[in-house]
C-alpha cells in the first residue's frame, strides 16, 4: 500500500517562516501523477519553498535531513469544499450553542487541519461562510440600521453569533416548512443577540412587502438586507420583482448586500443542482448587477469576490479558480 507523506506540511508545522534548509529524503517520489514514480530523491526546501529535486539522497550543507528513505513522498492533495470548524454528523443547531464560541471553533479548526495535513491535504478552501457579507452586516449597523432583513434564511445563525446584533431586530423570510424545522430547536441554543422574528412566506400566494408590512417592519428606518444564494435561482424577473419591494421599504441610509453569481456552474455541478430540485437560472455581470440595483435607488459601494477574498484574507494563497463566480455586491440607498 502506498504510504503518503505530507513532509513539507509537517516543517510548516514546526517552523513557520524559517530560513533554514530541509533535505526530504525519499525512497520513491510522486513528481507527476502520468509519469511512473521517481527512484531514490532528495527535496531540497529552502525557506519555506521547494528549490529543486536532486537525483539520490544528497545533503546540503548545513541542511537539516528528513529521512523518509523507506516511503513514498507526493505533493499535498487539494480540497476546496470543507468546512474546518464543523463535524460531520452534528445537527446544524449544534453549531450556534455557547459551547461553539470564537476561541472552540478555532481549536477545533486546527484539529481538523491536522487532520487533513496527516491525511495528505496540504491545501483546502473553507467555505463556512462568506466573510465579506458579515463584515458588510457589521458595517450596516455600525451606521445605525436598527433592522436586518435575512431572505431566504433557512438555518442562518448571524442573530445567535454577531454580537453586533444586540438590540437590533432581525427578521427571517422564508419557507414555512424550513423555518418550523429550525424553530423546533430553538431551545437548545443560547438567547440570540438579536430579537428575532420569524416572517413566513409563499411566494405564490404573498408578496413580500405584505409579509413584513404585518411582521412589524419599520419601512421608515434604515434597513440591511440580506439576499445571500437565492438570486442566482430566480429569473430576472423574479429577482427584480422581489427587488423593487426591497426598495420600497429602504429607507435612506439602508443597506443590501446581495450574493450573486456571474456565470453558470460546470456541467457537473449544473446537473447535481437539477437533481436536487435546485438548479441555477441566473447570472450577471457586475455591470449588470449594479444596473439592476441602480434602477431601484441602490448604489453599489462594494462588489467583490472570490479572487478579492483571497487577496484580503488569505495573502493570495488559497486557490479559488473554481468558484471565482461567487460575487458579494454591497448597495446602499
Amino acid at each position: 500500500m502506498l504510504k503518503l507523506l505530507t513532509a513539507v506540511v509537517t516543517l510548516a508545522a514546526a517552523t513557520t517562516a524559517s530560513a533554514e534548509t530541509y533535505a526530504i529524503q525519499a525512497g520513491r517520489l510522486i513528481v507527476d501523477a502520468a509519469q511512473a514514480a521517481r527512484g531514490p530523491s532528495t527535496i531540497v526546501v529552502e525557506n519555506g519553498r521547494i528549490a529543486r529535486i536532486e537525483n539520490g539522497f544528497t545533503a546540503p550543507a548545513g541542511a537539516t535531513v528528513v529521512d523518509e528513505r523507506s516511503r513514498t513522498v507526493m505533493p499535498g492533495m487539494t480540497d476546496t469544499h470543507i468546512h474546518l470548524t464543523g463535524t460531520s454528523g452534528e445537527p446544524w443547531y449544534a453549531d450556534f450553542t455557547q459551547k461553539k464560541s470564537v476561541p472552540y471553533k478555532t481549536t477545533v479548526g486546527l484539529t481538523h487541519a491536522l487532520e487533513m495535513a496527516r491525511g495528505g491535504f496540504t491545501t483546502v478552501r473553507d467555505v463556512g461562510g462568506a466573510t465579506s457579507g458579515v463584515i458588510a452586516v457589521r458595517d450596516a449597523i455600525a451606521d445605525g440600521a436598527r433592522q436586518l432583513v435575512i431572505l431566504g434564511a433557512g438555518y442562518d445563525g448571524r442573530a445567535w453569533r454577531l454580537p453586533e446584533l444586540a438590540g437590533v431586530r432581525v427578521l427571517e423570510v422564508d419557507h414555512p416548512a424550513t423555518q418550523g424545522d429550525k424553530r423546533t430547536h430553538l431551545a437548545e441554543l443560547p438567547p440570540p443577540a438579536g430579537i428575532v422574528s420569524f416572517v413566513s412566506i409563499d411566494f405564490e400566494r404573498e408578496s413580500l412587502g405584505t409579509v413584513l408590512e404585518r411582521a412589524g417592519h419599520d419601512r421608515s428606518a434604515p434597513t440591511c438586507w440580506i439576499w445571500e444564494g437565492v438570486v442566482m435561482y430566480l429569473t430576472r424577473e423574479a429577482m427584480r420583482g422581489t427587488l423593487a419591494d426591497i426598495a420600497d421599504r429602504s429607507a435612506p441610509g439602508s443597506t443590501l448586500i446581495v450574493n450573486y453569481h456571474t456565470a453558470h456552474r460546470r456541467l457537473i455541478a449544473r446537473l447535481l443542482f437539477r437533481l436536487i430540485g435546485e438548479p441555477q437560472i441566473s447570472a450577471w455581470t457586475c455591470e449588470e448587477m449594479a444596473a439592476d440595483l441602480r434602477s431601484v435607488g441602490f448604489v453599489v459601494r462594494e462588489d467583490s469576490g472570490m479572487t478579492d477574498w483571497n487577496d484580503r484574507f488569505a495573502q493570495g494563497r488559497a486557490k479559488v479558480e473554481r468558484g471565482a463566480y461567487m460575487r458579494i455586491a454591497t448597495a446602499r440607498t
